[in-house]
């Protein structure tokens, strides 16, 4: 008989650590822990609890997980085949640390109802730690959030854990999950990002659909987005915005002249795609055999050289670079977490009672917020889509593990 794992305070407690160290840019204030490579210390540690505890023997015979490291193996195998393996490797490493690190970990450490808890409270103070930080920053996050598109999805995916928060929390929680709402919005503004904007609209969306006062929360919103357009927004990003749309607008013509050349990649790549990572390494041979470095009347290129760069979306990169096989692999995995994150929601019904409501509503509602911003943004290999695989397993599992009381 399989004996059940039970991980110790001290994994939970590191993974916590390990939260506050990726998304609070921690080693940018306190240097001197860089020397000690504490992320890495942390991996380590989840790695060897998962092997002690014996978590593997039920951890592998999920389907989320199979699935992940059938993706990781579709990554290993590209380096039989990419141009610049360089590249894979790098990657390849990314997505195997984000696995021990946010899968493994995630699910050692959220193992009951009271560690749940206690990662949820900390989850929304650092969520407003980071929404301060981007607006004080003037766009860009702490940290590994420093590009403003990945910082304006991460606030985006906090945001909804601050509205149904309001509702959940009391104390000083409840009203830092009040102000962090109005945070934000104007985080994301600050950003000026349209990826971003547009994972804010999306979520806001979820929302409202699934809110049950619907007059006040368009009314609260339509004041939060009033306030942070007429106080921080500029002119030139709502341009931008208006552009959205315009493919004859010079960012929009470039953004869908790059996923025109990742739609020639993957047709003349259709099974397993270029290789993970190989957007930037074959964009300019497709723009030669295209023809598109000729010079125009005035001596200049056709178009601008993009090797090295990604086609800023997610799903342009993905298929071009894994094909029709790494594509199915993660439909698979999507339906798979959907199917997972409804169950959760389906057996707990009382928000202000129920932990597991509140991570429900919170995370559908950000989930698709950043499903629809990573159109504009490559956000694949981001901590966002590997942490939430770690907490909607975990969360899933625990009635298995413990009788919900409520407060």
């Amino acid at each position: 008989m399989t004996k059940t794992h039970s991980p110790t305070n001290f994994i939970f407690y590191v993974f916590m650590f390990y939260v506050v160290l990726i998304y609070s840019g921690l080693p940018d204030y306190v240097t001197v822990i860089t020397k000690v490579k504490p992320g890495l210390l942390c991996v380590i540690l989840f790695f060897f609890s998962w092997l002690r505890t014996k978590a593997y023997k039920k951890d592998l015979s999920e389907l989320e997980v199979v699935l992940l490291l059938l993706i990781v193996s579709q990554s290993m195998a590209s380096l039989f085949y990419a141009n610049n393996t360089g590249s894979v490797k790098k990657l390849l490493q990314s997505e195997i640390l984000n696995i021990i690190a946010f899968v493994f970990g995630g699910m050692l450490a959220i193992s009951s109802i009271e560690r749940l808890k206690k990662y949820l409270k900390l989850w929304v103070v650092l969520g407003a730690l980071i929404c301060i930080q981007v607006i004080f920053k003037g766009g860009t996050g702490p940290g590994r959030l420093g590009d403003e598109n990945d910082v304006a999805l991460t606030v985006v995916i906090m945001m909804p854990f601050f509205y149904y928060g309001f509702s959940y929390f009391s104390g000083i929680l409840k009203y830092i999950c009040l102000i962090g709402i109005f945070l934000a919005i104007v985080a994301v503004v600050v950003t000026a990002s349209r990826g971003g904007f547009l994972a804010l609209a999306a979520t806001s969306v979820m929302i409202f659909l699934y809110s049950e006062h619907k007059v006040k929360l368009a009314g609260v919103f339509l004041i939060g987005m009033m306030l942070s357009i007429s106080i921080f927004l500029s002119q030139g990003y709502i341009d931008d915005l208006r552009s959205i749309s315009d493919t004859e607008e010079s960012t929009a013509d470039e953004r869908l002249y790059s996923w025109g050349l990742g739609v020639d990649m993957y047709l003349d790549n259709p099974i397993f795609g270029l290789g993970t990572g190989q957007f930037g390494w074959n964009v300019m041979n497709y723009q030669e055999a295209r023809g598109d470095f000729a010079l125009d009347d005035e001596g200049l290129n056709l178009r601008r050289n993009l090797a090295g760069r990604t086609s800023h979306s997610t799903y342009v990169d993905y298929f071009s670079e894994r094909g029709i096989v790494g594509v199915f692999l993660l439909f698979l995995l999507i339906r798979a977490l959907y199917r997972r994150l409804k169950n959760i929601g389906d057996r707990a019904q009382d928000l202000t009672q129920n932990p597991q409501r509140y991570f429900y509503l919170a995370s559908a509602c950000g989930l698709v917020g950043n499903a629809v911003g990573s159109l504009f943004v490559t956000s694949f290999y981001f901590p966002n889509f590997w942490l939430f695989i770690g907490l909607i397993v975990a969360v899933s599992r625990l009635p298995e593990r413990e009788t919900i009381h409520p407060n």
